[in-house]
């Protein structure tokens, strides 16, 4: 066999732009033998500054892979003649060797190929094979097939495979599939070549927010393909080029399992989820509002409009954009919006439905820091009356008692005292202002309060709206002197439902106890109490319940890594049931408890913890964020749950799994547990309301 090129590459200042798709090898290369498994594939155009040549390979420096290897020919002016065509089952002669490019003299007899292989690359009267990587799994990432080249010479008998790669009843194996897909399917494809290759799309929706939080959202469309028990997802641009895809499959092996969901190259995904895909069902949607920013949720309603939250999903420095806005309760139509740009900002309904108090600490068409408080109203956003808040001289929130607002300073840690300036909700005018200690968090957060509830280290005090005059004070009977920040406590709210009346009881965390208080009366009544545990996670289901996870083993200082899950009844004080595994996200409908545990559905007797049924999932390790995956609404014969991106529906009396509903997109940004929880999937008689991650919110009627 003779080498078709000179193997002298030419370079710019040291540097090699790739002729086309090439194999990328990480480690040390063996100069003497072809590698097992790819890192990578390059695309044509990538540029590599050159760093060391041995024989047939270059070496460059990454800063995503570090030191990786390219067989020279890549770089060659020859590799611009390899095409992507149609796949070929191929039926190969005995004794053929299979080369690292056209013409190497590394070659390999092909023993992991078998005699009958399928090729989809070509180079003039060469083919391009894939071999599978021996080892599938590196540390936390997915190898690559290799690419190996076989002569025309070589091939006894050549059958093409017509239609494309991905069309049902193709009789391409999917790992082949796979392996053509890994291969090709570059950041930049155009859409006719995808389609040519691949074959129709099974379904097209809207694509996640392809910008960064400090840009302008970008959506694109993307491509699903259902092949069973895997799903290909792959998404275009504005200008109708690959922009990434995602491989989706149930996690079977361990090495899936801590596969992370977004290695190098990071456009290209390999999802291994709990529970395998289900199939996708399309809906007819009542309506679909649009907005301008990736995280849509609901917060209040009245009869005549929705009050939504729009918020980027950026934190901690990265957050640049949110806002409030308002949809027409029946059409879908936007009223009016309020953007408030990277600043914070307040909103609190009033009783009667009609006005809201608005307090937005930036405004982005002026470009500057503003604190305007003010009072609108709900049919078309105008206000009654606004407060300059810049002549307060400091930073500061807003919170909610009854026919009072609350702006609230000092609660950065230089400061050692704030202060509490009181306004009637309803004519703006100031009640009262008092100085206050620093380090405290205020609860009440709507007209529901009758005091203004004040969490201070290890007291909880209720002032009067009012006069501010202190009513009355308590302290916890727990073990902890000081109340974990906002953040970090171990306790998740009942979710809430703005359809529904709100709930006149709130449970309160101070030190490490919970109380529930009685909050539409101005004296202090405690209902129950619990004490949290060193390393327990509660959730309240409502007033009475709390489901919470409980570690088995650990000190009660190292972390543990087995837990149970315990239903604990305030009004007994007794646990009525535990069941192993981390549950999550539970809630009753009659005599059955549905939530997840360890991240898969499962239905229990409320009674005494008996497990009905639980969804068919993988069996490994699936411990996993308790609201990622797991808000689930009981229907008449079906549950609605919110399963990572998805909404999935499952039979109610098996578990088993139904659907996904066609084009929803779930998101869970760090910061937002109580918009996700309150607002993200409500349902109101036979309808739903859905928020999303790509700017949808959207109503649907339940009789699918």
């Amino acid at each position: 066999m003779s080498t078709t090129i000179p193997l002298q590459l030419e370079t710019v200042d040291g540097q090699v732009t790739l002729s086309s798709l090439a194999p990328i090898f990480a480690g040390e290369a063996d100069i003497s033998s072809i590698p097992l498994e790819a890192s990578y594939y390059g695309k044509a155009g990538d540029v590599f500054k050159v760093s060391e040549r041995r024989g047939e390979w270059i070496a460059f420096s990454t800063e995503e892979a570090g030191l990786v290897w390219l067989p020279i020919w890549y770089g060659s002016d020859a590799a611009k003649d390899i095409q992507v065509s149609e796949p070929s089952l191929l039926k190969i002669k005995p004794g053929s060797r299979f080369a690292l490019f056209p013409g190497s003299t590394l070659t390999a007899d092909g023993i992991h190929l078998g005699k009958s292989i399928y090729s989809a690359i070509r180079w003039k009267d060469w083919y391009g094979v894939l071999q599978s990587p021996v080892r599938p799994y590196g540390d936390h990432h997915v190898n690559r097939p290799v690419l190996l080249w076989l002569s025309a010479a070589d091939i006894e008998q050549n059958e093409t495979v017509h239609g494309g790669i991905l069309d049902p009843g193709t009789s391409l194996p999917i790992n082949e599939a796979v392996s053509i897909i890994e291969s090709t399917m570059s950041k930049g494809t155009g859409v006719t070549e995808v389609r040519q290759l691949l074959g129709e799309p099974h379904f097209i929706e809207t694509s996640r927010n392809l910008s960064q939080t400090d840009q302008t959202m970008r959506l694109g469309v993307t491509w699903r393909y259902e092949l069973g028990v895997v799903h290909f997802t792959i998404t275009f641009n504005e200008e109708r080029k690959v922009e990434e895809w995602h491989l989706i499959q149930a996690a079977r092996l361990a090495e899936q399992a801590e596969v992370g969901a977004y290695s190098y190259p990071y456009e290209y995904v390999h999802e291994y989820r709990v529970l395998p895909p289900s199939p996708t069902r399309a809906v007819d949607w009542t309506w679909r509002n649009e907005y301008n920013l990736g995280h849509t949720y609901l917060q209040a309603v009245t009869d005549r409009i929705l009050l939504l939250i729009g918020d980027d999903g950026g934190f901690s420095g990265m957050h640049d954009n949110a806002g409030l806005y308002a949809v027409d309760r029946e059409t879908g139509e936007t009223l009016w919006r309020i953007d408030a740009g990277f600043g914070g900002f307040d909103a609190y309904m009033d009783s009667n439905r009609e006005y809201a108090n608005v307090f937005i600490d930036y405004d982005p068409a002026a470009k500057k820091y503003v604190k305007r408080v003010s009072r609108i109203r709900l049919s078309d956003g105008k206000p009654v009356w606004t407060l300059d808040g810049t002549k307060i001289g400091e930073s500061f929130r807003v919170a909610r008692a009854q026919n009072t607002l609350i702006l609230y300073t000092g609660q950065s840690e230089t400061n050692s005292e704030g202060k509490l300036i009181a306004l009637n909700a309803i004519t703006g005018k100031q009640r009262w202002s008092k100085p206050i200690k620093n380090n405290y968090e205020i609860i009440s957060d709507g007209e529901r309060y009758a005091t203004i509830m004040i969490v201070q280290n290890n007291k909880l005090q209720a002032l009067d709206p009012l006069t501010g005059k202190l009513l009355w004070e308590t302290e916890s009977e727990g073990t902890q002197s000081e109340t974990p920040s906002l953040y970090s406590r171990p306790f998740i709210e009942p979710p809430g439902n703005p359809f529904e009346p709100e709930k006149l009881e709130k449970w309160i965390m101070l030190g490490n106890e919970l109380l529930l208080m009685d909050i539409s009366t101005k004296s202090k009544q405690v209902k129950a109490r619990y004490t949290i545990s060193s390393h327990e996670l509660v959730f309240a289901l409502d007033l009475r319940y709390l489901l919470i996870q409980q570690p088995i083993d650990g000190d009660g200082h190292a972390d543990p890594k087995q837990y149970k899950t315990a239903l604990y009844d305030t009004a007994s004080g007794k646990t009525l049931w535990t069941i192993p595994g981390k549950g999550a996200g539970a809630v009753f409908d009659g005599d059955t408890v549905y939530m997840t545990v360890n991240n898969i559905p499962t239905a229990v007797n409320k009674s005494d913890g008996r497990i009905r049924w639980q969804t068919e999932a993988s069996t490994l390790d699936t411990t996993a964020s308790y609201y990622g995956s797991g808000i689930i609404i009981p229907l008449d014969d079906k549950l609605l749950l919110s399963y990572d991106k998805d909404l999935l529906v499952l039979d109610k009396q098996t578990g088993k799994q139904m659907n996904r509903i066609h084009d929803v997109m779930f998101g869970y940004p760090e910061l937002r547990l109580r918009n996700i929880m309150n607002g993200l999937m409500n349902r109101e008689g036979n309808d739903l309301y859905i928020g999303s991650s790509n700017g949808y919110f959207s109503k649907m009627k339940l009789d699918f």
